[in-house]
């Protein structure tokens, strides 16, 4: 077994938190920039007339934007703790089923809290094409299931499972031809989603990246 399915035996962090901080560098770096910029060249600009150079601050707005999308984030995030996620079996393969709990331990979840919408699992098999020019997804196969909660002491439990069809692909990085700059994966991932009636929470969302095995392979190292 390698070293990523290790990881995933010992439980999977969700992408909340790292895509926060994503946006905060963007938005420091929008915001900067277009600060920088406007105090250097907008006043000579409108001195003379030029008003064009007003479209500076739309760099500005747009790093406010994304720094106050950054902020509700990694708010969101902490209101609900790391959640990692653990699955059963650690690494799921092609043809078997993917089973998954996760924890929310929050003060804020008492006995009376539940959710206002039904929480709900979705996974998704994607392939991912990668140039120096862009990036492009296809959705390969997805389903949608239930998320069955259970009141804890500190929140809640949540559990789910799936079934893969051994018609999908699994986890892995495609072989390319010499000639081309195109590099292809194909991905894994299971997201949860739901809100709860205590205002305080709000919304939950999660996703994870999780590593699916061909049948074959893992019987290899079985």
């Amino acid at each position: 077994m390698n070293k990523r399915s290790i990881k995933q035996g010992g439980g999977i962090n969700s992408n909340q938190k790292a895509e926060g901080w994503v946006l905060a560098l963007l938005g420091g770096l929008f915001f900067i920039v277009g600060v920088w910029a406007s105090v250097h060249f907008l006043p000579d600009s409108i001195r003379s007339g030029e008003y064009s150079d007003l479209f500076l601050l739309l760099f500005v707005f747009a790093g406010i934007g994304l720094l106050y999308a950054a902020l509700k984030q990694i708010q969101a995030y902490k209101r609900f703790g790391a959640t990692p996620l653990f699955l059963d079996p650690s690494v799921p393969s092609l043809g078997g089923h993917l089973g998954g709990r996760f924890s929310i331990n929050s003060q804020d979840i008492d006995q009376n809290a539940s959710s206002t919408t039904p929480f709900c699992a979705k996974i998704t098999c994607t392939r991912r094409d990668k140039n120096r020019d862009h990036t492009t997804y296809e959705v390969i196969w997805q389903d949608k299931g239930p998320v069955h909660l259970k009141q804890t002491a500190h929140g809640v439990d949540a559990s789910f499972v799936f079934n893969i069809p051994n018609t999908c692909k699994a986890t892995q990085e495609l072989s390319r031809r010499l000639s081309s700059s195109t590099r292809s994966f194909i991905e894994w991932q299971v997201s949860a989603e739901g809100d709860f009636s205590t205002s305080s929470l709000g919304k939950f969302e999660r996703n994870w990246a999780v590593v699916v095995e061909d049948n074959d392979a893992r019987q290899a190292t079985d």
